[in-house]
């Protein structure tokens, strides 16, 4: 049944076609199933060999088995532990984690061994992980090795329907339905099973010596030919039963190959056409008689598939024919209605041709004339274009509508689609004509048109001439020198010397007078020198210009000077801000030691000073120069730019020198900034100190801050009751910068309630591994230990532990809440304490609601938002940690989960 084929021998399921991948997959199944049974067979030889040495082992006298005793005694006793199995592998991750280690002997059932798992599974410590063997009893699909938490129970991990007498060490299913895990293997089977059988016959053998010690010698031997008869009748039974395996066997084999067989012919049926049908069929039914012999009990299943196919395939065929006809029927209504579409279309080609006849006809006069006026021209040229425009429009009217209705003629299929498609070509061919006409006749007409209009501009031209000509001679055929005289001034305003006339006259006459055939001589010579003339203007212009050029030159580079001169005045406060820049208490090694604040301040505003002065002067001559490029003229502003460069260059130099200056005031300011940052930390950790020494609960110390009882602690209530605090130090210009702090920066109307509370609460963060321990002293017990990076909140202290004189601080693990006493610093420098504001920033966008559990959201936090902790983590009925807040920046205050109850983090500390 393990590998039947799908379909067959399933009481209540149809039979189903089996696909080429299927077969092949089916086929895989059958190899493994054979390589089995070869293991199985291999199996029951070494059983057969084993069971014949206990045979001749059975022999032995007492004596040899008081021997044996005594071996067994001196051997280790693990005789009932040996042989561990370990699994490996599993390409299942939730399986995996489950199977996967070490497996020792248990117990047996059915006859073999029973395997616990040693290591407890991960996230599930109760959890029991068997190996063990189930015999045939509930059907052979359930015999074979499993895992699971129970022997015999419902759930199961792995199957392996090997009969082995240990686990086997590869083959298993994971799930027991599923693929062959190639990665799932068991290691060290072999020696479990000599140890399992080596205890079992121990057993066994102990049992048989001990009753033989009571028997007598006639009674000993009528046991042991009566056993040896048991024996031989076991051999013959297990061998009878291993020759009906292997007929059945060999039967199911036979019957699946035929049932493949027949699978494979009734392939054939699917692709049938009405034409092949009738040769299909019979070429199917005589083969698939042919295989149902071979197929066996599942001969009936298979004829009743074949029965189906076979009908199913004349379905499809009959199906086949009526789409044929319904095919048919609808590609003559296509036809038809093509025939309309074409009819349309030759109405619009008539239309087409008509136009273009009459475009031919109204170009007709253009194209045979060979002299036209250019009025004539253009008036045939206008006419032409207007009637080309008609053509034209019916020409495209035909395209357009081949495009737009070409689908309804290439939907009809063949053969009615060939004589459409004939008398589609020969109406485009058509079309195509009426193109060429339009074309032909529109480029004609214009090119004629074109030659009468340039023949027209030549005569005009040369009438200008003969008239220019005879304007100066008095209509003779010759032109006198001093008629060459009396054109060039009258044509061109141009004094032509009389020697160049003379010239002329000699070149292209009789010296005295040039003929009319030369006149284009005489326009010509007039023409170089009129531009020799030009040309000697020009070069006078430019020499003025390049004269005039020089001059500004000399005087842009007297200014640079001046402006070089102003630079090197700048020296002495260059060199004065890079001496202030190089001042002890402003270097690195200084600032981060312990500086004098004073020290500091005073050479952070001498540099400053210096380092504005050498600026402002560079600044000046980087000015000046600018100036002077813009007013530069054009045409020596690229000079100008190329010539201030050299002052750039320097003036750059010095502003480098300056870089280390500006750097080290830089240093300078941020280090007060931090001086000032510590003392405003300090002085607001001192004001905490000072409010929770008063050991009042916040409504009793808003009341006593409140004098006035208007609601509100101003600056005047605040700093009176903090220097009312015993042993108040601070100066009232502290005690203002640390009210400013809660109060937005001064700009705040007073206190509220829960500003007060949170001006009296003070927090730090774990810098170095420390305890927190159970008293003030260093003796106390250790509660726990604090991790880094971990928040603190300040009950007591800081206070000075009496032996050593270390500051010690009472605090409260903000996430945990337990209480105990930390060490601020050590002796030997180490700071396990360092201050922090406790403010929590948004992570990702949460809702701030009016209550703990449901209540009304206030609005949305966004990303990176600063919350001011009232109260530290509350859980709510759904297991999430929520705190009570005060938005910073505003007076928003109310409830906001820190982390679901899945992990989810919200909140994180700044």
């Amino acid at each position: 049944a393990g590998y039947m084929m799908a379909g067959y021998g399933m009481q209540g399921v149809q039979p189903m076609q089996l696909t080429a991948e299927q077969q092949q997959q089916q086929y895989q199944q059958y190899q493994q199933m054979q390589q089995q049974q070869q293991l199985q067979q291999q199996q029951y030889q070494q059983q057969y060999q084993q069971y014949q040495q206990q045979q001749q082992q059975q022999q032995l006298q007492p004596q040899q088995y008081q021997q044996y005793q005594q071996q067994q005694q001196q051997q280790p006793q693990q005789q009932g532990s040996q042989g561990p199995l370990s699994v490996a592998g599993c390409a299942d991750p939730t399986v995996g984690n489950i199977v996967r280690g070490t497996f020792n002997l248990m117990t047996e059932n059915h006859g073999r061994p029973v395997y616990k798992k040693s290591e407890v599974v991960a996230n599930n410590p109760t959890l029991d992980v068997l190996i063990y063997f189930w015999d045939e009893r509930d059907g052979a699909n359930f015999c074979g090795w499993w895992f699971g938490p129970k022997v015999g129970g419902d759930q199961v991990w792995a199957y392996n329907s090997e009969r082995s007498a240990t686990p086997p060490s590869t083959g298993w299913r994971v799930p027991y339905d599923g693929a062959v895990d190639a990665s799932f293997v068991i290691s060290g089977a072999q020696g479990g099973q000599q140890a399992y059988g080596q205890q079992a016959y121990g057993q066994q053998y102990q049992q048989q010596m001990y009753g033989q010690q009571q028997m007598t010698p006639q009674q000993y031997q009528q046991q042991q030919m009566q056993q040896q008869q048991m024996q031989q009748q076991q051999m013959m039974q297990q061998k009878q039963r291993e020759e009906e395996q292997r007929r059945q066997e060999q039967q199911r084999r036979a019957e699946q190959q035929g049932v493949m067989n027949c699978q494979q012919i009734l392939q054939k049926l699917t692709g049938v056409t009405p034409e092949t049908i009738d040769h299909i069929k019979d070429e199917v039914e005589k083969m698939v008689m042919q295989e149902l012999p071979k197929c066996g009990s599942q001969a009936e299943a298979v004829r009743a598939e074949a029965a189906q196919q076979i009908q199913m395939a004349q379905v499809r065929v009959e199906q086949v024919k009526q789409q044929r006809i319904e095919e048919e029927r609808l590609n003559g209504e296509r036809c038809e209605f093509a025939k309309k579409v074409l009819a349309e279309l030759v109405a619009l080609v008539t239309q087409a041709e008509q136009d273009t006849a009459a475009l031919k006809t109204t170009a007709a006069p253009v194209l045979e004339s060979k002299i036209m006026s250019e009025e004539d021209a253009r008036t045939a040229g206008k006419a032409v274009s207007e009637v080309s425009v008609a053509a034209k429009a019916s020409c495209k009217a035909c395209s357009d509508f081949i495009v737009e209705r070409r689908m309804n003629i290439d939907s009809v299929k063949p053969p009615l689609l060939a004589p459409l498609r004939e008398e589609q070509l020969k109406i485009q061919e058509r079309i195509q004509e009426c193109y060429k006409i339009v074309v032909s006749s529109t480029i004609s007409a214009k090119v004629m048109i074109d030659k009468a209009v340039k023949k027209t501009a030549a005569t005009k031209t040369l009438e200008k001439r003969t008239s220019a000509f005879e304007k100066y001679n008095g209509k003779r055929e010759v032109m006198t020198i001093d008629e060459i005289l009396a054109y060039a001034k009258g044509e061109y305003a141009f004094p032509f010397s009389k020697e160049a006339a003379a010239v002329v006259a000699k070149k292209y006459g009789d010296g005295k007078s040039v003929p009319r055939v030369h006149f284009q001589r005489i326009k010509v010579a007039v023409g170089i020198a009129r531009e020799e003339e030009a040309s000697r203007a020009r070069k006078k212009e430019a020499e003025l210009k390049r004269l005039a050029l020089e001059a500004k030159k000399k005087a842009i580079e007297a200014d640079i000077q001046k402006v070089a001169d102003v630079l090197a005045e700048a020296e002495p406060a260059v060199a004065k801000a890079e001496e202030a820049g190089k001042t002890e208490q402003l270097s690195r090694d200084y600032l981060n030691a312990t500086p004098d604040k004073d020290a500091v301040t005073a050479a952070t505003e001498s540099a400053s000073a210096a380092l504005k002065d050498a600026q402002d002067e560079l600044g000046a001559v980087r000015t000046r120069l600018s100036d002077l490029v813009s007013s530069a003229d054009d045409d020596v502003k690229q000079w100008v730019i190329i010539e201030i460069r050299k002052v750039e260059m320097k003036v750059s130099a010095m502003e480098a020198r300056l870089v280390q200056t500006g750097q080290a005031g830089e240093r300078g300011r941020h280090c007060l900034q931090m001086l000032e940052a510590k003392e405003l930390q300090a002085a607001k950790i001192e004001v905490a100190r000072l409010l929770r020494s008063k050991k009042l609960d916040i409504e009793e110390l808003f009341k006593a801050a409140d004098k006035d009882g208007d609601g509100v602690v101003n600056l005047v209530d605040f700093t009176a009751l903090t220097e009312g605090c015993e042993g108040c130090k601070l100066s009232g210009e502290k005690i203002e910068q640390v009210y400013n702090m809660y109060n937005d920066g001064g700009s705040g109307s007073g206190f509220s309630k829960e500003t007060l509370f949170l001006a009296s609460r003070s927090y730090y963060f774990v810098a170095a591994e420390t305890v927190l321990s159970s008293t003030e002293n260093l003796e106390g017990d250790t509660v726990r230990r604090l991790e880094l990076k971990e928040l603190l909140e300040v009950l007591e202290g800081p206070v000075e532990e009496a032996s050593t004189k270390i500051s010690r601080v009472r605090c409260r693990a903000v996430f945990d809440g337990v209480e105990g006493w930390v060490t601020m610093a050590g002796n030997n420098g180490t700071v396990y304490l360092m201050a922090s504001d406790g403010i929590l920033e948004v992570a990702r966008e949460v809702p701030i609601t009016d209550a703990l559990d449901q209540g009304n959201v206030l609005r949305q936090l966004s990303h990176g938002e600063k919350l001011e902790v009232l109260e530290w983590d509350k859980k709510t009925t759904f297991e999430d940690v929520r705190v009570k807040v005060k938005v910073k920046g505003s007076t928003d205050m109310g409830w906001v989960t820190r982390a679901s109850a899945d992990g989810i983090q919200y909140l994180k500390i700044q």
